[in-house]
C-alpha cells in the first residue's frame, strides 16, 4: 500500500474542553474537569486529522494499543493543546508519541500510542444472526 507517511510527522491541535468532554456529563461523578477518556479521544482525533492525508482514501487506521498518564485536571472552557509525533513506522503499524498540554504548557497527559493501517473494506463485519 503506497502512502505518503514519513517517521518525524507531527501535529499540534489546539481545543476548548466543553460540556461533552467533562467528568459529570459522562456519569464519572460531578466534576468540571475533562476525564482521561475525552483526553484520549482528542489524542485519536489529532492523529486522524495527521493520518488522514497521507493515506490512500480505501484506508484507514485502528487503535492497537495506548499507554497514557493523566498527571494533571483540565477544566471546562480552558483549552488544551494536544501534539502527536510519529516516532517510528513498521509497515502498517504506527508508534506516535503524544502530549496534551494547558495554557501555561504544563503537562496534562503524556504517552504513547500505537495504531494499525487497515483498509476499510475489511472492517465491515457481516451481520451476525441473533442467537435464539
Amino acid at each position: 500500500m503506497k502512502n505518503s507517511l514519513k517517521q518525524g510527522m507531527s501535529l499540534s491541535f489546539k481545543k476548548m474542553i466543553t460540556d461533552n468532554l467533562i467528568a459529570s456529563n459522562q456519569n464519572l461523578g460531578d466534576n468540571l474537569y475533562a476525564t482521561t477518556p475525552s483526553l484520549l479521544l482528542l489524542m485519536e482525533q489529532t492523529c486522524n486529522i495527521l493520518l488522514n492525508k497521507h493515506l490512500p482514501k480505501e484506508h484507514t487506521t485502528i487503535t492497537a494499543e495506548i499507554n497514557i498518564k493523566h498527571t494533571k485536571p483540565i477544566y471546562i472552557e480552558e483549552t488544551v493543546t494536544t501534539s502527536v509525533h510519529l516516532k517510528y513506522i513498521d509497515d502498517e503499524k504506527l508508534f506516535f508519541d503524544f502530549v496534551l498540554l494547558d495554557d501555561e504548557n504544563d503537562v496534562i497527559a503524556i504517552g504513547a500510542h500505537e495504531r494499525i493501517i487497515v483498509n476499510k473494506n475489511n472492517l465491515i463485519a457481516e451481520p451476525k444472526a441473533p442467537k435464539v
